[in-house]
């Protein structure tokens, strides 16, 4: 029964290929959808009986025009009667394919690929079934179908075709190489069933892609798969795009794949250099940057977390530190017999919380480290190696400190060597969720532990000599003065804290004959040993040429040759005073140095008027003497650049400040008491009478001082007194026989009075010299009693400045016997030079 084809009537044409949609998937339907595919009937006699809308739309024939018509009518004329043969034979051999041209209703002419099939019908009638394409959709069909298995079996990369459920349907043998698995073996599975490394990251993305048919480029995915074995990590790139039909219906995702994992590690080593270069760089610029082990400890630790880790911990040996200031000594440890015992002194860690959970305890001492375990390999093996805590063969690891090991994953235990010499270890962890450590960064540990090791022996040898110059200038500098009557002495003394923190500063106070006193105070340029030897040599030849009683300007040109005379060439300043507190004279000479501050109670604090001269060493200059009257209870300051100078203010604001800090300090005009001596002997200078001269070198170092001062800064303040009048004798005599006896009977007098248990040897000792200086001398004879506290001086003067000398007297000589008795009975005895001739003097 002739009908035409229609879905609803249940015709079985058209109803198959629907099935077949249905049954077979969206594949199949998207197949139906690419190629046209028209269905038709013919009877035993060639004559169309049904005619589907399929066939219709190819031939643009309706239905009602061609049912009941022959099928050779659909045909140009040329082919109509082997058309009518090939359907005719097709009904007696069962069917037909090939290819005829096709009238179209239209009037255009198509080749069209044929099917024939005869079917035996229930009544016994034959009916011949045809299906019909479009041999042009066969064609292009053919070339995309050539196209996509080419594309499959020849492109190098993998390609992949999923259904809507992410499962397998289509793999290449490129994807099939990458993953170590035949491609029939994914067909049906999905890929985080095959490398399950991708569980976390693949699965959410396809599922995106699928949903949302937003296609994903060149995503970076990291995993192990078959091919490369569990150890070899290995780098795709992944993309997706959905897959549907030209209805919009959803078939699938399609994803090509990309072994991209030399072009990664290629990408991930100069990533790891960048980062190598970033940490070696502020390890450059923040390690090392004072002299202090705990602090280059810290700044390691701050440098490397989290930049280079998750966690660090710096190690000293127990045998490389000394108690005194943790300074890393040689260690005495042998290495190869003796277990290691270290202690922390610097840990960080990120604030990943099991990065957290590895911070040890700063000065926790670890268990000793035997020789026979992995770390202690680590550590005196010379290099930085990866210790893995996973690894059965490294359970020792705990050893390496308290902290809770479980957390790391692994770590790198880098040894601390400089010059040779093993001084402690460095651990640096990672955490999960970031790389493992790589031999890039086994280097990059080595040269953060070589740099810190360097500058941790640099504070070595800095203590070292920090505490020997120290030691040096504590055994050079005066630790307390001489008591001289009449004068009073306080002084500060603060080293730079730079270098070896000891610079070249020096100072002293000299008893000289006579009740005179002289003060020195000196800084040679530079700091550390060196310094400290070349100021005691200054301060040794200065205390020398005191005792030979020369005056200011003379004693700074021997200083001055002196220095001119060392193998190396050495600049210093140099101010030298000499204080008479019988006659109230100061004398002062400088060689380069600030001017001395004088003091008067009740009229204020000003400036020495000084010529500064050249500092010793530059040789060939003149240094001019200053003489002044000092007022009872006065005061000298002498000070050093280091106190009144710094990087932010210059020396003339700073002695200003200087001047009114001392200013402030002065007390009320109170001279020394007439009768009284100086300060008791055996007590210590600025004493109870002397308590201003502490307060005002305390407000002095304190105005003046920062906590850390730059150079070396020294302070002394002198307060000067007369020599009490009731206790100074005077006498002029002219030059007569009788000067002699008339010496005599003076000194007996008034040693009546003084000290009558010295009288006889003071007159004896007198009478020698009063004749000396009328026999070998010229002018008026002065003559001079000082009555100290324990002694009695006496001063024989002429206008003669040759001086006398003691020489050997033999039996029979007449003379030459009176310095004799001077030296025999005197405690001490000396001559020196005045601008109006000599003076011999001896004291008993």
């Amino acid at each position: 029964m002739p009908a035409a084809f229609d879905s609803s009537t249940g015709g079985v044409p058209d109803g198959m290929a629907a099935g077949a949609g249905s049954s077979s998937g969206t594949g199949t339907q998207a197949l139906l959808g690419l190629i046209r595919i028209a269905t038709f009937a013919l009877d035993a006699d060639g004559r169309i009986v049904l005619w589907s809308p399929t066939a219709a739309d190819l031939a643009r024939r309706p239905v009602e025009q061609v049912l009941g018509t022959d099928v050779a009518d659909l045909f140009p004329a040329e082919a109509r009667s082997r058309a009518g043969e090939v359907f005719r034979r097709a009904s007696r051999t069962g069917g037909w394919v090939g290819f005829l041209p096709m009238l179209r209703g239209d009037g255009a002419v198509f080749d069209v690929g044929f099917r024939a099939v005869t079917l035996r019908l229930s009544d016994g009638h034959d009916l011949i079934q045809v299906v019909a394409t479009d041999a042009g959709d066969l064609r292009r069909f053919e070339f995309e179908r050539t196209l996509f298995e080419a594309l499959f079996d020849q492109v190098p990369v993998g390609i992949a075709i999923y259904d809507t459920e992410r499962r397998y349907i289509g793999v290449n043998n490129a994807l099939a190489a990458y993953n170590g698995i035949a491609a029939r073996e994914h067909l049906g599975h999905r890929v985080e069933d095959l490398v399950p490394d991708t569980a976390r990251t693949v699965p959410p993305l396809q599922k995106r892609v699928l949903e949302t048919g937003e296609p994903v480029v060149d995503v970076l995915v990291r995993a192990t798969t078959r091919a490369g074995g569990p150890d070899e990590r290995r780098y795709w790139s992944v993309s997706y795009a959905r897959l549907q039909d030209r209805d919009g219906q959803v078939l699938g995702l399609t994803a090509i794949v990309v072994d991209v994992t030399e072009r990664q590690n290629a990408v991930e080593r100069a990533r790891l250099a960048r980062r190598r270069a970033a940490i070696l760089n502020a390890a450059n610029n923040r390690i090392g940057t004072s002299l202090d082990v705990t602090q280059t400890a810290a700044e390691l630790v701050s440098v490397t977390v989290p930049m280079f880790c998750d966690q660090a911990t710096v190690y000293l040996l127990d045998s490389a530190t000394t108690s005194r200031n943790t300074a890393p000594n040689r260690a005495s440890v042998d290495v190869s017999t003796e277990p290691i015992s270290l202690h922390s002194i610097a840990t960080r860690a990120s604030n990943k919380p099991d990065a957290s959970a590895l911070v040890d305890h700063v000065g926790d001492s670890l268990p000793p480290i035997q020789p026979s375990t992995a770390l202690y390999e680590c550590i005196t093996g010379g290099r930085a190696r990866l210790l893995d805590i996973n690894d059965a063969t490294h359970v020792d690891y705990a050893d390496i400190g308290h902290a809770d090991a479980s957390h790391a994953d692994r770590s790198i235990v880098a040894p601390l060597v400089a010059r040779g010499c093993l001084i402690g270890a460095v651990r640096f962890v990672r955490v999960a969720n970031r790389d493992e450590f790589a031999l890039i960064d086994l280097e990059t540990a080595d040269e953060l532990a070589a740099r810190t090791a360097v500058s941790m022996d640099n504070a070595r040898l800095y203590v070292r000599e920090r505490d020997t110059a120290l030691m040096l200038q504590r055994t050079l500098l005066p630790q307390r003065f001489p008591d001289v009557e009449g004068t009073r002495v306080a002084f500060r003394y603060r080293p730079g804290s730079v270098g070896a923190q000891v610079g070249g500063d020096w100072f002293d106070v000299f008893a000289l004959p006579c009740r005179r006193v002289a003060f020195v105070v000196g800084d040679v340029m530079g700091s550390g040993l060196q310094a400290a030897g070349i100021m005691g040599q200054f301060r040794t030849a200065a205390r020398t040429l005191a005792q030979l009683d020369l005056n200011p300007a003379l004693v700074l040109r021997e200083l001055d040759e002196l220095a001119r005379s060392m193998s190396e060439s050495h600049i210093a300043t140099c101010v030298y005073a000499i204080y008479d507190p019988v006659v109230g004279e100061c004398t002062v000479a400088s060689a380069g140095h600030p001017p001395p501050l004088l003091a008067i109670p009740g009229v204020g604090v000003e400036p020495v008027p000084l010529a500064p001269g050249a500092p010793l060493g530059v040789g060939g200059q003149r240094f001019e003497e200053r003489e002044f009257m000092v007022e009872p209870a006065s005061a000298l300051a002498f000070y050093t650049d280091g106190l009144v100078e710094d990087r932010g203010r210059d020396i003339e604001a700073g002695i200003d400040e200087l001047l009114g800090t001392i200013s402030k300090a002065v007390p009320s005009p109170t001279p020394l008491p007439k009768s009284g001596a100086g300060s008791e002997p055996g007590s210590e200078p600025g004493g109870e009478n002397g308590a201003w001269l502490e307060a005002a070198c305390d407000a002095a170092f304190e105005s003046l001082l920062g906590p850390h001062p730059f150079d070396d800064a020294t302070l002394l303040i002198a307060e000067l007194d007369r020599f009490p009048e009731n206790r100074v004798a005077s006498w002029v005599l002219t030059s007569q026989p009788t000067v002699a006896a008339r010496a005599r009977e003076l000194v007996r007098r008034r040693l009546e009075v003084w000290r009558p248990d010295v009288a006889d040897v003071v007159e004896l000792l007198v009478s020698e010299l009063v004749t000396n200086a009328l026999r070998y001398g010229r002018g008026p004879i002065g003559l001079r009693l000082l009555h100290g506290a324990t002694t009695v001086v006496c001063e024989v003067s002429d206008e003669l400045d040759a001086a006398p000398r003691l020489r050997t007297v033999h039996q029979g000589d007449e003379g030459g016997r009176g310095l004799y008795l001077v030296d025999q009975l005197s405690a001490n005895w000396g001559t020196r030079t005045t601008a109006h001739g000599k003076i011999v003097w001896f004291e008993v």
